[in-house]
Formats: structure tokens, sequence, C-alpha cells
């Protein structure tokens, strides 16, 4: 994995833009920081890598997810044009 560049700070985390290194696959990743414990690093593991089995037309795919020093880095195909989902429902007022 190649991280490419910082796109923005998410809170509990950062989001890169990056690339697969042995297949050229264009991807996004967001490094999630986790508190310090065996115990919940491991569910958090667990439980992210039950997104890489989900397949729905309005999910963004997870390709991957790798632990880390601070947490996890879940690897998803990149996104063109995110929706922001308050100024959606702004919009939609509902």
């Amino acid at each position: 994995m190649v991280l490419r560049a910082r796109v923005r700070d998410a809170g509990a985390g950062d989001v890169w833009a990056g690339r697969v290194v042995a297949t050229g696959v264009e991807c996004t990743v967001r490094r999630v920081r986790l508190p310090p414990g065996t115990a919940g690093r491991e569910t958090a593991m667990r439980s992210a890598r039950l997104l890489v089995e989900l397949d729905h037309p309005h999910l963004v795919p997870v390709i991957d997810v790798i632990a880390t020093s601070e947490g996890i880095a879940v690897v998803s195909e990149p996104v063109d044009g995110a929706v922001n989902l308050g100024r959606l429902l702004g919009v939609r007022e509902r």
C-alpha cells in the first residue's frame, strides 16, 4: 500500500488517497485511531473485516482492513463526487 496524499482529517482519523502496490488499484485509506487495549482493537478489527464481505450498490466496497500501531486502516475503492450527508438531509428536510 502506498499512501499518496492526505485528503482530510475525519475526526477519529485521517483519510488518504492511495494505491495498492500489488494490483495498481487506486484506493482510499481511512486511518481510524483507537484507544490502547487489546480487547477493543480486536473487536474493531473483527467488525471492520465484516465490511469486506458487504456487497451493495449504495455502499463503497471495502478492499481490506489493516491493523496499525494507532488502530486500524480501512481500505476502500475511491469515491468520486461524495455527497455530504448533512447537506443532503438539509435539502431533503428529512
